[in-house]
């Protein structure tokens, strides 16, 4: 998909690092960005000062820090156009503008993981950039051993309280603080979904996810193996989670979230009235608990020559 951007009251300098930043961005990015040069007639528009624009059009104001979401259409990009900051907010208006979202509602918490995960993937691994929580530093993020990393004075519980409860940003010029990366950032990410997430899914699709969790290293809970075990066999709903775990929609709805931020290939579809022949190919609900049971415990090694 092609988006624009023009400019208002931005000098020729200004103007040139923003398309010099796009030819970097534009393989980072969902969409393909373009600069049409001065004006409102856009997509995005980047100013120095507050402007009325026609439309839907986003409106991104060279004041503050680095990048901020102000409201719907409004965000504030920092004074000196740095290309993280411009990089935060082309992956904030792809995600609000996304065509077919994942979930009918999302959670702050979500939000701010899923900024935590767009940025990691767009960025080069060869960067080190910091989350800041409040305004106030919560952990650095290097790319270490092949996976981003995150390191921190706080306690593991301390740094997801924190990302779970307050408004993120990223600084990309962070001074060393001369720990070493223990966390990785899936690891961050799957319990603040797991544990954190209030999203909605739609009641009206089904799901399917195509790897299993690392429970050894992850946070998990009792009804999250049957739910790896019913969600990477087979496409099915939130229901059929909640009766094959005995987890609440709730947690299986978190559980899905928590997948998707740690990039288990979830997918959706929508939920496909079975016609008569369907009706009479479907397994009886005896037979599919013991068949998703057995593949659950070959996958724990469990598994015995009589099943």
């Amino acid at each position: 998909m092609n988006a624009t951007i023009s400019s208002i009251g931005l000098n020729s300098y200004e103007e040139g690092l923003i398309q010099g930043h796009l030819k970097i961005l534009n393989t980072k990015t969902r969409d393909f960005w373009s600069y049409v040069g001065a004006g409102d007639d856009a997509d995005l528009v980047i100013t120095r000062k507050p402007v009325s624009t026609s439309g839907e059009a986003k409106v991104a104001i060279l004041a503050e820090d680095g990048f901020r979401k102000a409201k719907n259409n409004l965000y504030y990009l920092g004074e000196s156009l740095r290309i993280f900051s411009l990089l935060e907010l082309l992956l904030d208006i792809e995600h609000d503008t996304s065509e077919d979202p994942l979930f009918s509602s999302s959670s702050i918490t979500t939000c701010a993981a899923s900024s935590i995960h767009d940025f990691c993937a767009a960025l080069p691994t060869s960067e080190r950039f910091e989350i800041l929580v409040n305004n106030q530093p919560c952990c650095q993020v290097l790319f270490d051993q092949g996976e981003w990393k995150a390191a921190s004075h706080q306690t593991k519980t301390d740094v997801i309280s924190q990302l779970s409860n307050g408004h993120i940003r990223f600084n990309e010029q962070p001074s060393d603080i001369g720990l070493a990366a223990t966390l990785t950032v899936k690891e961050l990410l799957w319990e603040l979904g797991a544990k954190h997430s209030t999203n909605r899914l739609s009641q009206t699709h089904q799901y399917r996810i195509s790897s299993w969790p690392l429970f050894g290293t992850w946070y998990s809970a009792p009804y999250m193996a049957r739910l790896s075990a019913l969600y990477s066999k087979r496409f099915a709903s939130i229901d059929d989670g909640v009766r094959f775990s005995g987890a609440s929609p709730a947690q299986v709805q978190a559980f899905l979230s928590a997948c998707h931020l740690c990039d288990l290939g979830l997918q959706k579809r929508p939920v496909l009235e079975p016609s008569d022949k369907d009706q009479l190919a479907r397994p009886e609900p005896q037979t599919l608990t013991k068949g998703l049971l057995h593949g659950l415990r070959k996958k724990l090694g469990m598994a015995f020559s009589h099943d």
